[in-house]
């Protein structure tokens, strides 16, 4: 039985701050892939200050071991991630996007413990916000006022 088997859990955080502040109301905010720990958003960014407190490495002492175990975690979930290397790399056009929408969507059904509502639905007019925009009259013709 090795690390890979049970003890990553308890090394790897999920995002449980940021999974909170998704509750309370706070916008997931960009997307942004961090050095040596992934991608992110910028509510998980900052999520992840309070989650290394909840980790039992941050209370090894002394400071040495800390480092050996977070080193150990790191080639433990590389080692894990192999496999989704090389599908990404085979499955993606674009890296980038792909990586950032499997974000997205893993995060979501997190958030939602699974059962995540229905996307929205697209509309074609190229307007933003609810409704698709003012209302539509002939092409080359003003939008009519609001009647209130």
């Amino acid at each position: 039985m090795g690390l890979g088997c049970c003890g990553h859990h308890l090394f790897s955080s999920p995002g449980f701050f940021g999974l909170t502040l998704a509750h309370w109301g706070a916008g997931t905010g960009p997307y942004i892939v961090i050095p040596f720990l992934g991608p992110s958003d910028v509510r998980d960014a900052i999520g992840k200050v309070p989650d290394s407190y909840l980790s039992p490495i941050a209370y090894v002492s002394p400071v040495k071991d800390r480092y050996i175990l977070y080193g150990v975690s790191f080639i433990d979930l590389r080692a894990l991630l192999l496999d989704a290397t090389s599908l990404v790399d085979q499955a993606a056009l674009d890296r980038y996007q792909f990586v950032r929408d499997a974000y997205f969507q893993r995060r979501l059904s997190q958030q939602y413990e699974g059962n995540p509502p229905p996307p929205a639905e697209d509309d074609d007019s190229g307007e933003s916000g609810p409704g698709g925009g003012a209302p539509k009259g002939p092409p080359g013709q003003p939008t009519p006022p609001d009647k209130r």
